[in-house]
């Protein structure tokens, strides 16, 4: 009886590598269905050992391999070696290369970011640049199984919820690009015992040495006195990014659930009902809301979990038409019914515009999100009378994303001067002609009974005549300027808000 031979330890470690490459890249082609893969080519260990087992699997797998390798210029003739190392290899393993300069210091100090993520930015838009060049949809990035623990311990130390803490995922999507990591369970040991199998060269980056980085100071430091003090760190820390992967995934099932019925995107705004307060508790809450924010507005912009759990919280106990300001660039705004996150610089915004109307002439004003005509008819048409006309169908089309129009017309005297279109100011009153005399109305109040949301308020376009009010589209018509059926040569208002 023949005994088996036993596969030597390089042996086996090349099979991992292999099937793990192998695997990943069959899940992304089954979303992508696009065989060229881009590999992400620093010179280092980690991407050497990836480069050179995908270009193996290519007669086996059909996928076609290309690389990617970006000069940061950050460390001088370092930086050149690197770039050397990389056009050498490749060429030795006929992979089609493309090489990118990007000066990392310099984009760090223009976007105020520090060097990490300038560094970041920078690789994501080349690997997206190349990717384009070459056809290709996905990137392999040699994230390895360390590198997984540095992630998620930096997360944790930094207050991160599930989404951070669940660390990287093997298949993701960053801003339309499919990145793929089929190391992220293979270690660093693993990595070097390949290479010294295949008997391959590689570079040393001498700032991963450099503890002013925190990924650096957690890889030198951290790591090794947690697995000198409490043992099999890694393992535990990454079956704790497992659970959190998890649940975050299932909460990410679940957003259909929220958004559309507690939290809505309206007239370029976020709103959040207050009911969604009422059924779940709030850590479900905050990260849905989380998740709404990093969906419509740029991430960067947005606070921490720590500072908008705290306003989200004084947001709650706010009367309505409370501000509270939560980063340099956005605001909660207290609504009766919800919270509504505005960009601060729609608060201070108001519009006026001067029209001047000429016989026989349509006039036209873009005012916000209002488009409004004036044209001269020979008689007046009847007007449509309803109290809620207003709330029913400006409310419902305008925050849905449908158009409202509503016309009407005026009688203006022979000799005109010019009309303004512009913003509520506080103190704005409007004239009512009673049954025995006339009486004013603070417009405020006029937008308080029509349960106007607070942050369109500036936005819908009071009509000044004078120094008279004469029109505010859909609410409201001056009693001295508004044409019945029997007047001749007036002006008809038409207004769409869309």
């Amino acid at each position: 009886m023949k005994l088996k031979k036993k596969k030597s330890l390089s042996e086996s470690v090349t099979d991992v590598l292999k099937e793990e490459i192998r695997l990943c890249v069959s899940l992304a082609f089954k979303e992508t269905g696009d065989p060229v893969y881009l590999v992400a080519l620093s010179g280092g260990p980690d991407s050497v050992a990836l480069a050179h087992a995908a270009k193996s699997l290519e007669k086996e797998t059909g996928f076609l391999i290309r690389a990617v390798h970006l000069n940061h210029l950050l460390r001088g003739k370092e930086s050149e070696r690197d770039e050397r190392f990389v056009r050498k290899f490749c060429k030795a393993h006929s992979i089609p290369l493309i090489v990118e300069k990007r000066d990392v210091r310099d984009l760090s100090r223009k976007s105020r970011l520090n060097l990490e993520k300038a560094g970041r930015e920078a690789r994501l838009g080349v690997f997206k640049k190349a990717a384009q060049a070459f056809s290709a949809n996905g990137v392999l990035t040699a994230h390895t199984r360390d590198d997984q623990l540095e992630t998620v311990l930096m997360h944790l130390f930094r207050g991160s919820g599930l989404q951070g803490t669940g660390g990287m995922k093997k298949v993701s999507i960053h801003k339309d690009l499919l990145l793929i990591r089929p190391f992220l369970c293979v270690s660093k040991k693993m990595i070097l015992d390949y290479l010294k199998e295949n008997r391959l060269k590689y570079v040393e980056d001498s700032s991963n040495r450099n503890t002013s980085f925190t990924r650096n100071r957690i890889r030198l430091r951290v790591v090794p006195f947690l697995e000198k003090e409490l043992g099999n760190v890694t393992g535990k820390v990454l079956d704790f990014a497992d659970i959190c992967r998890d649940f975050n995934d299932f909460f990410l099932q679940q957003e259909k659930r929220f958004f559309g019925r507690f939290v809505t995107f309206q007239a370029g705004r976020l709103h959040i009902s207050l009911k969604i307060f009422q059924k779940y508790p709030f850590y479900v809450n905050s990260y849905v809301i989380r998740r709404a924010l990093e969906k419509h507005y740029e991430l960067p912009l947005l606070p921490d979990k720590k500072t908008l759990e705290k306003k989200l919280r004084s947001a709650l106990r706010a009367h309505p038409g409370k501000i509270l300001e939560i980063s340099a660039h956005f605001a909660f705004l207290r609504e009766r019914n919800d919270i509504c996150v505005i960009r601060k610089s729609d608060l201070s915004e108001t519009g006026s515009i001067r029209v001047s109307l000429e016989k026989g002439k349509k006039a036209h004003v873009k005012f916000f999100l209002w488009t409004i005509d004036l044209k001269p008819v020979p008689h007046a048409r009847a007007s449509r009378k309803k109290k809620t006309f207003f709330q029913k169908l400006f409310l419902r089309d305008v925050l849905s994303g449908n158009a409202f129009t509503w016309s009407a017309c005026l009688k203006l005297p022979q000799k005109r001067c010019p009309l303004t279109v512009r913003s509520f100011r506080s103190g704005d009153r409007i004239i009512y002609a009673g049954r025995r005399a006339r009486h004013t109305k603070k417009v405020k109040n006029l937008f308080i009974d029509a349960k106007i949301p607070l942050f369109l308020k500036k936005r819908i376009p009071v009509i000044e005549y004078g120094r008279s009010i004469i029109c505010i589209p859909g609410l409201y018509v001056h009693p001295d300027y508004k044409a019945v059926h029997k007047d001749k040569d007036v002006w008809c208002l038409e207004a769409e808000a869309k």
